[in-house]
C-alpha cells in the first residue's frame, strides 16, 4: 500500500487542490456524444435540491490514476472523464446566476494565480475556447480537426443539452457536481508502476455489458441469500441458453453501427426491456444506459415483488431463449421459418418488432401444441403489417407506438387470433392504395416493397434475397442512349414512370452492376444469356415476356402488381379495384 495512496473526496476537492496534465501514454480526448450524454444524463437525473431527499448520498464518477508531487500530477487514467467534467463545470459556471457557486466552479478550473487545473499539452482549444470565464458558451468557428474538433463537439453537445434545463435545475446540477460527485484519486509512486496499472486497466479484461450491470442490480434484490442466489442462477441460465450462433453479427441485415449492440444476449436483454416497458423512447427523452437499466430493474422489482417471483419469470424467459436464437438467425429455420420475412425485407428496424416477437414467442411457449400454429399466424400478420406501415408512410415513432400497443394486447395471457393494433385504419388504407400506383422515389420503401413482392411470389429463402438489388428497367438517367428515346422522348415522361412498381425488378448484384443505361433489348439479351441465375425471380419473368417497354406497358404492370400487393397484404376485405372505385 505504500506504493499507492488513494484519496476519495468530492470532485470539487480533487480538482480544486491539484493540477493535472495527461501522461505521455494517454490517448487524446476521444469521447463522443454517446459517452458525454451518458455521463451528463446520469448527473442530471441524480441532481436534487440541496435540502431534498436523495436515494443515495453520492454519485461515484470513478477512479483516476496519477503520479506526481506537490499536487502537480501526470494523469495516467481518467483523462476522458476529467476533461468532460471540466467542460461541464465551465459551462455551468457561465450559465448559472448564483455568485457563490460561480466562484466555487471557477476554482475547479483555475487556481488563484490564473493557472488552469487541467492542461492538455499540445492542444490549445480547451485553454482558449472553454476554460476562460465566459468563453464556454461560444463555439469556435471554422473547420477544426483532431483534438480540437472532438472537444468542440463535446462542448456543443453539453451546451445545447444544458440550455434545455431551467435555471433552477441548472443550480441543482451545479451544486450536485460540487458537493455530491465523488472521485477516487489513486496516486502511484513511480511512472513505471503507473504505466503497468494503465496497461492492466485498459488492455486486459472485457468491458461490462448491459447484462452485467443488470446482474449487479439483481444482486441487491431483497430476499434471503438463497433466493437471491437462485435468482442470479436463473439469470445466468438465460445467458448460457443463447447459442454462439446467435452472437454472430449479420452485416447484410442492418447497418452494423446500429446492429452490433443488439446481437446475441445483449439484444435479448434490450428486447426484454422494451417488451416490458411497452412504450418506446421519445425524442424529448432518450435515457442514458445507466438510467435505462436502473429503470428496467426497478420495473422488474415492482412487477414481480420478490426474488422468488422474479426467478419464476426468468425461468419462463429461459424457454424463450431457443426461439430467440432462431429469431436472430432466420436462416436457421429455413424457408419455412415464420421469422424469415422480416429481417431480409428490412421494412422496419428490428428494435421496433423484436420486442413484440419475444412476447409472441413467450406466449406460444405456454400453449403446448397450439403454440407454433398461433405463433406463425401472428408473425404472418406482423410481416404484412410492416410492409403496410411502410406504404402508409408511418414515421419510426408511429411504428414504435403501434408495436408497443401490440405488446400490450398480449399481456395478462391473451392469445388473440390477430393483433388489432396491427390492423390498418381506413385513412391508412387510402394512403396504401395511392402509394401502390405512385412513384417509389424513396430508396428504402422501394427496396422493401420489391423484395417483399418477390418473397411472397416465390417464398425465396433469406440467403437468396439478401444479395438482391433493385433494377430500374427504364434507367434513372437524364441522358439516355438513343434506343430509349423513341418510346420515352422527353424527361417528364421518363420521370413519371421510372419509379413505378411496373418498372422495378429484383436482380442479383453481380448482374445488376453490368447494366448501366443499356437499352431494353440489350438488357433482355443479357438476361437470356444468364437465365440459369435468374430461376425463381418472378418479376424478371414478367418483364422478359414483354416484347417492348413503353410508358403504357409500365403503367399496366404497375396496376397488376398493385392489385397483387393489395390482396397479399390482407388488410382489407375489399379488392383493389373496388376500393379505388369507392374512393372515386
Amino acid at each position: 500500500m505504500h506504493h499507492l495512496q488513494p484519496i476519495s473526496d468530492t470532485l470539487e476537492f480533487v480538482l480544486g487542490n491539484s493540477w493535472m496534465e495527461p501522461a505521455d501514454i494517454q490517448r487524446d480526448y476521444q469521447w463522443t456524444a454517446e459517452q458525454v450524454s451518458e455521463l451528463l444524463d446520469d448527473l442530471i437525473t441524480f441532481a436534487v435540491p440541496p435540502d431534498g431527499e436523495a436515494e443515495e448520498d453520492a454519485y461515484f464518477v470513478g477512479v483516476i490514476i496519477v503520479h506526481g508531487m506537490n499536487q502537480q500530477f501526470r494523469l495516467y487514467d481518467g483523462l476522458q472523464r476529467i476533461t468532460t467534467l471540466t467542460i461541464l463545470i465551465c459551462l455551468l459556471r457561465d450559465m448559472i446566476q448564483d455568485a457563490e457557486l460561480k466562484t466555487r466552479l471557477q476554482a475547479c478550473v483555475f487556481d488563484r494565480k490564473g493557472e488552469p487545473r487541467l492542461k492538455l499539452i499540445g492542444h490549445q482549444y480547451l485553454a482558449t475556447h472553454i476554460q476562460p470565464r465566459g468563453k464556454s458558451l461560444s463555439l469556435a468557428s471554422g473547420r477544426l480537426t483532431g483534438q480540437a474538433e472532438v472537444l468542440r463537439a463535446a462542448q456543443k453537445h453539453m451546451r445545447d443539452q444544458l440550455r434545455t434545463l431551467s435555471p433552477r435545475t441548472l443550480y441543482f446540477l451545479a451544486w450536485t457536481v460540487l458537493e455530491r460527485v465523488l472521485i477516487l484519486r489513486l496516486s502511484v509512486a513511480t511512472p513505471a508502476m503507473a504505466n503497468r496499472i494503465f496497461r492492466t486497466i485498459n488492455m486486459r479484461g472485457l468491458k461490462l455489458e448491459d447484462a452485467d450491470l443488470i446482474k449487479s442490480r439483481l444482486a441487491e434484490f431483497p430476499g434471503s441469500a438463497e433466493e437471491v442466489e437462485e435468482l442470479l442462477t436463473a439469470w445466468q441460465d438465460i445467458r448460457q441458453a443463447l447459442t454462439a450462433r446467435s452472437q454472430a453479427r449479420v452485416d447484410q441485415v442492418e447497418e452494423s453501427h446500429r446492429y452490433d449492440r443488439y446481437s446475441g444476449f445483449q439484444g435479448f436483454v434490450l428486447a426484454l426491456e422494451m417488451m416490458e416497458r411497452f412504450t418506446p423512447d421519445t425524442p424529448d427523452h432518450k435515457p442514458s444506459t445507466v438510467e435505462r437499466l436502473n429503470g428496467f430493474v426497478d420495473l422488474m422489482k415492482s412487477r414481480h415483488g420478490t426474488a422468488k417471483g422474479l426467478t419464476g419469470y426468468f425461468r419462463f424467459l429461459h424457454k424463450c431463449a431457443t426461439d430467440w436464437n432462431t429469431l436472430h438467425q432466420p436462416a436457421m429455420g429455413g424457408q419455412s421459418s415464420p421469422f424469415n420475412p422480416l429481417l431480409p425485407i428490412r421494412a422496419v428496424w428490428w428494435t421496433e418488432w423484436k420486442p413484440l416477437a419475444l412476447r409472441v414467442m413467450g406466449r406460444a411457449s405456454q400453449m403446448e401444441s397450439a403454440g407454433p400454429p398461433w405463433r406463425a399466424r401472428i408473425f404472418d400478420q406482423m410481416h404484412r403489417a410492416a410492409i403496410a406501415m411502410e406504404l402508409a408512410g408511418f414515421s419510426p415513432m408511429k411504428r414504435q407506438l403501434v408495436f408497443a400497443k401490440a405488446i400490450e394486447e398480449l399481456k395478462d395471457g391473451a392469445t388473440p387470433d390477430r393483433l388489432e393494433s396491427l390492423v390498418m385504419w381506413q385513412a391508412d388504407l387510402i394512403r396504401i392504395h395511392s402509394a401502390l400506383t405512385g412513384a417509389f422515389d424513396q430508396y428504402q420503401l422501394r427496396r422493401s416493397t420489391v423484395v417483399w413482392i418477390e418473397y411472397i411470389m416465390s417464398g425465396a429463402p433469406y440467403s437468396f434475397l439478401r444479395d438482391m438489388t433493385v433494377e430500374h428497367v427504364l434507367p434513372v438517367s437524364t441522358h439516355l442512349p438513343a434506343g430509349w428515346l423513341k418510346e420515352f422522348p422527353d424527361w417528364q415522361t421518363r420521370r413519371d414512370v421510372m419509379n413505378l412498381l411496373g418498372n422495378l425488378i429484383l436482380l442479383p448484384r453481380s448482374i445488376n452492376q453490368g447494366f448501366g443505361d443499356d437499352t431494353f433489348e440489350e438488357k433482355m439479351a443479357a438476361l437470356t444469356q444468364r437465365e440459369s441465375e435468374l430461376e425463381g425471380l418472378n418479376l424478371v419473368y414478367w418483364v422478359r415476356k414483354c416484347e417492348d417497354w413503353t410508358p403504357d406497358r409500365i403503367r399496366t404492370l404497375t396496376d397488376h402488381l398493385a392489385a397483387y400487393v393489395w390482396d397479399a397484404l390482407k388488410m382489407s376485405d375489399v379488392d383493389y379495384a373496388t376500393f379505388g372505385a369507392q374512393r372515386a
